[in-house]
Formats: C-alpha cells, sequence, structure tokens
C-alpha cells in the first residue's frame, strides 16, 4: 500500500480486535469445539464453527444474549453469505426471508407464507441495523445505480449513496451502527460511509505499482473492518488488513502474504477465518487462523499448526473451486457446486452426504440464492414462474422444505 501506520496504530487496531473476543467470552461465549472437560482438543477434530450462527442461544431460548454478540454474528452470516453466493444471496431478519426468484426480490415468512415482491430487485443485500441494505442498478444502465437502504415495515427504501457512474456495482456491503462499507470498481476500491453526517471515504483504492490488488472479502467486528485483499501474483493470494472505524482512513496490512488458493474458501469465523492451505498431492487442508495468534508487529500469523487443523485433507479442486459455496454448520461443511448440494461431517470428503441433486436446472452452484441465517442455510430453487422452493438445511444435514407461490406481475 501507499501508506503504512505506525506501530502505535496497529497495536491499537489489534488491542480493539481483543477487546471484541473479550466481550464475546464475556457474552459466555467459548471456544468453538470447546466443550466441558475437555481442553485440548485432537488435531484434525472439526472445531465447533456453528456458535457464530447462534445456535446455543437457540438452545437456551436466547436467555442471556445481548445485542453485541448477536450483531457481531449477524454481521459475520452476511460477511459468509456474501462471500460464498453471488449479488442474488440471501438476507434475513426476525420475520422475513428476503429472497430472489425469477429476477426479482421477494420476501416471505419462515413457513412460505405472506410473499411479497420488492419494489426494487436489491442485489449484495444485508440486514443490519434493522433495514436491508443492498444495490440497485436502473434498467438499461443508462444510469448510475445506488446503495439503498429499506424499512422492513412500511418496505419503503431510501437512497443512501450513489455510484460514481453507470454500470459501477456496490458489493460486499457491510454494516454496524452508523457505518456503511463497501467495494466497487470489482473490489479495486473500498469505501466507508459515515451514515450520519453523509460523507465517505476510500480506505483502499489498487494503484499501479502496488503489492495489494482488490478486496476479496470483508467483516465488521465491533469497531473494526477487516478485509482479505488480494495481491498483484495469480496465486490466489492475499493479505489480511484491517481498520478501525472512525479513527483511520486507510486499511493497515497485519499478515504477510498467504497463499489461499481460492476465491471462495475463506470462511469468517467469530475470533478468526477457517482458511486453506494446498499439500502436496493436490490436497488442500483446512486451518482455523485466529486473531489472537497474529504477530502484528511482525506482520506474521502462523496459523498452519496441526492444532488449528480442520478435517482431513481433501481435493484441491473440490476445496478451492471459485464456482462452489460453502458454509459451516457445526462440526460440519456444506458445499453447492453446480448440480448438487453436498454435506460433510467432520469437514470429511470421504462421507460425502448428497442433500439436493439436480440443481444446474435452477442455478449454478454461487449464483443459485441461498445464505445462513441462525444456525440453518437457506437455498432458493426455482420451480416455474410462479413458485419457488425453499431448503432449510440445518446441523447434521436435516433438510427441511417449504414451497413460496410467487406473486404474480
Amino acid at each position: 500500500m501507499r501508506a503504512t501506520k505506525t506501530g502505535k496504530r496497529l497495536a491499537s487496531i489489534f488491542l480493539l480486535a481483543a477487546m471484541v473476543l473479550m466481550l464475546l467470552a464475556g457474552c459466555g461465549k467459548s471456544e468453538p469445539t470447546e466443550k466441558k472437560g475437555e481442553t485440548d482438543p485432537a488435531p484434525k477434530q472439526t472445531e465447533k464453527a456453528s456458535e457464530s450462527a447462534g445456535q446455543k442461544e437457540k438452545d437456551e431460548g436466547k436467555k442471556g444474549q445481548t445485542a453485541p454478540a448477536a450483531a457481531l454474528r449477524a454481521a459475520i452470516d452476511a460477511a459468509n453469505t456474501g462471500m460464498q453466493s453471488s449479488q442474488d444471496n440471501m438476507a434475513f431478519d426476525e420475520e422475513y426471508i428476503y429472497f430472489v426468484a425469477n429476477h426479482d426480490r421477494y420476501r416471505c415468512r419462515y413457513d412460505g407464507s405472506d410473499v411479497q415482491k420488492l419494489e426494487k430487485k436489491l442485489e449484495n443485500v444485508n440486514m443490519a441495523e434493522g433495514k436491508l441494505w443492498g444495490y440497485w442498478q436502473h434498467t438499461g444502465y443508462q444510469e448510475p445505480g445506488a446503495v439503498y437502504s429499506m424499512d422492513p415495515k412500511t418496505c419503503a427504501m431510501t437512497m443512501v449513496t450513489e455510484m460514481p457512474f453507470a454500470g459501477q456495482d456496490a458489493n460486499r456491503i457491510q454494516v454496524s451502527g452508523n457505518w456503511l462499507c463497501y467495494t466497487r470498481d470489482k473490489g479495486n476500491e473500498l469505501i466507508v460511509r459515515d451514515l450520519a453526517a453523509g460523507t465517505e471515504k476510500v480506505i483502499f483504492a489498487y494503484a499501479f505499482g502496488d503489492l495489494l490488488r482488490s478486496v476479496e472479502s470483508c467483516c465488521i467486528y465491533g469497531n473494526t473492518l477487516y478485509a482479505l485483499i488480494r495481491d498483484t501474483s495469480k496465486d490466489f493470494n492475499c493479505v489480511l488488513c484491517a481498520c478501525e472505524l472512525g479513527a483511520a482512513d486507510i486499511m493497515t496490512r497485519l499478515s504477510q502474504t498467504m497463499p489461499l488458493h481460492g476465491e471462495t474458501a475463506p470462511i469468517w469465523m467469530e475470533d478468526g477465518l477457517l482458511l486453506t492451505e494446498e499439500q502436496f498431492g493436490g490436497e488442500t487442508q483446512y486451518y482455523y487462523a485466529k486473531f489472537a495468534d497474529i504477530d502484528v508487529e511482525n506482520k506474521k500469523w502462523e496459523f498452519k499448526e496441526d492444532k488449528n487443523k480442520i478435517g482431513v485433507v481433501g481435493d484441491s479442486y473440490t476445496i478451492n473451486n471459485k464456482g462452489y459455496s460453502r458454509y459451516v454448520l457445526g462440526n460440519d461443511l456444506l458445499m453447492i457446486d453446480g448440480m448438487r448440494i453436498h454435506y460433510y461431517a467432520g469437514f470429511d470428503y470421504q462421507k460425502d452426504q448428497i442433500l439436493e441433486e439436480d440443481i444446474q436446472g435452477y442455478r449454478n452452484g454461487i449464483e443459485m440464492c441461498h445464505g445462513i441465517h441462525d444456525g440453518s442455510v437457506y437455498v432458493c430453487l426455482e420451480k416455474s414462474s410462479s413458485e419457488a422452493e425453499i431448503l432449510k438445511i440445518s446441523e447434521g444435514g436435516t433438510v427441511e422444505r417449504f414451497s413460496v407461490a410467487l406473486p404474480e406481475a
């Protein structure tokens, strides 16, 4: 990058990340794999990864849940949904699922009833701070598109910020408090907007000759925005960067270049990310890379240790294929490719449970409408111009189905 921060700035950002983790601990959260009586999980034992989806609070009637913890889980789910899906991703609130079918944006209750077509087909949606946020482009692309917010009670939409010119999308939309974060120009720019002041800054922009090229994914943890930024190589290398919202005007590098070998393999977790490392022989291993293990001063992140291994090694093409979508459910991995929905218990790729076949007639893998909410993955299958089916897939591979009658145009 063209500018670097001082050690104090790096320390302050990392300290803030540590405070977020302490907050989670204060909310009764434990290590993903931690169970009573267990202090040293065996290598390759998959960590309890879906705590971020709120399953623990669901089982306990959500007693003791605090707003910061709930907001953090929602942000992580939104980041994973945006990472694993196309612009037609799902969003969720307490009452509705927001989905795309037949090139329109709808919402319905969790049993498939009360289906409503929204005024605008918002893309790259995110439910945060009590509103639905998304990008909408004018028909014909003759005018600039814009980020809108929608009031779920009235469905009234308000333009928040307009793109500089026609044909430029807003992607990876994240909202926390007064801050709206999004990328444009295919990830070559990362923008932070102060919603209260109505001003925004470009905190990362690709510059010719610079190492860092484009934002692959980002997620807000409390008041800190983390981003995986692709470098200029052809090997899918990324660097982890961070920005303290409201206190910094540029992303600060926290790690060295990491060869991730895939565009959709990283998965955001409550205290780090699931990252992959290609092994000899064409196989790939998942690791749990925790923010707490970052050596900020030396920009080192030594996460590739036996204790951080998740599941077993698998075929690199399957695990890192950029056309596949993947979500973590408890100890397991759900994957959507161009034809099927797979479920791998314990991240064991030899135990391939097929949950749904022949989905290529609906959409192709990552282009399908899907997302994760409250510990379950939802997938929309288009049946006809007047009917869709939504699958709810829970931990263990349990599938529930409900039909959705689409209103006539």
